[in-house]
């Protein structure tokens, strides 16, 4: 099993044949999205104790293909791709070289990088400690592939979760088994819109300038009703508490609860659910009959792998 001791990441906006770990060809090249990660075997390690064995080192880097925008002065220019570079990517003692369980590993830190910054928006005041893996841009950038990255680290181990077979028998097992039926509604907020960066800013003026009414009217054009309560449901985006973090703001106007985080640019539009409402067709299924594999709760500290659900910009309900 392969094991990450620290990384030494070097975030640069050079072209990537400028930035080259190794003057030779990658023994593995994988894409996630707009993430393309390359890794090279360096070679062996000595231990300090001989009889322990050894360790191999590998060299990885990983370019963000997807073009971004600076401001310089009054002009927005184009900036050339993210590339980050390491070489501290080794092996667990006695392990042999094996480039594929090595990329999957670094895939998997990838994704616990990208899961730590979606933690980290929601809950500022508790950072992840993963966020320390990679450059902030990387972070950013694998949050935005995270489910890329989830299919590429499924493929390159198929042995991440139970068999056919086992499955199988784990979901005839469940249907089998009277539960209880799923409580509905099952939380108080639904999330409607969440934003950031300039776009959150924007928000925060608009409250500043014209009141909660109109910041609460603006982001209500992302509520597409049913459609934007049920892609909440099915991604977990549900609350009995509208989130927030301890310097926040949050006032319910008629059927929705607008927070904000006037310092940090996050602005979170939430519904309140109504009872009277039909559940989805989704929705006993999803909850009343998990199969024994399912997990079905999540930690509440800071995760280090696996956080709560992700969420993006812009979009119902993400």
């Amino acid at each position: 099993m392969t094991a990450l001791t620290h990384l030494t990441s070097m975030s640069t906006t050079t072209p990537p044949n400028e930035s080259d770990p190794v003057d030779r060809p990658p023994e593995r090249t994988v894409t996630a999205g707009t993430l393309r990660i390359e890794l090279w075997y360096l070679g062996r390690e000595p231990e300090p104790w001989p009889d322990r064995g050894a360790r191999h080192r590998y060299s990885y880097r990983v370019t963000d293909t997807a073009t971004r925008s600076r401001d310089e002065g009054d002009e927005r220019t184009r900036e050339e791709v993210s590339v980050a570079v390491g070489s501290d990517l080794r092996s667990g003692v006695g392990a042999p070289v094996d480039p594929d369980e090595t990329m999957c590993s670094l895939v998997a830190f990838l994704s616990a990088a990208g899961e730590a910054y979606a933690w980290t928006m929601r809950n500022p005041s508790t950072p992840s400690e993963n966020l320390g893996l990679f450059p902030d841009w990387l972070n950013e950038a694998a949050y935005m592939n995270l489910s890329e990255l989830a299919v590429l680290e499924a493929s390159l181990n198929p042995d991440l979760g139970p068999d056919d077979d086992e499955l199988e028998a784990a979901f005839l097992a469940a249907a089998e088994t009277p539960g209880s039926p799923a409580s509905w509604p099952p939380a108080t907020w639904y999330d409607i819109v969440f934003l950031q960066d300039d776009e959150g800013h924007q928000i925060v003026d608009l409250i500043d300038t014209q009141g909660v009414e109109a910041a609460t009217e603006r982001l209500a054009a992302y509520d597409y009703g049913t459609e934007t309560r049920d892609t909440a449901l099915f991604h977990g985006h549900y609350y009995d508490e509208p989130p927030g973090s301890v310097d926040g703001h949050s006032i319910e106007d008629g059927d929705y609860v607008l927070t904000w985080n006037a310092g940090l640019g996050h602005v979170n539009l939430l519904r309140r659910f109504d009872p009277t409402d039909e559940p989805p067709a989704f929705w006993p299924d999803r909850t009343a009959r998990l199969a024994p594999h399912t997990p079905t709760g999540l930690p509440e500290e800071p995760p280090n792998r696996h956080p709560s659900a992700t969420r993006r910009s812009h979009s119902p309900g993400l």
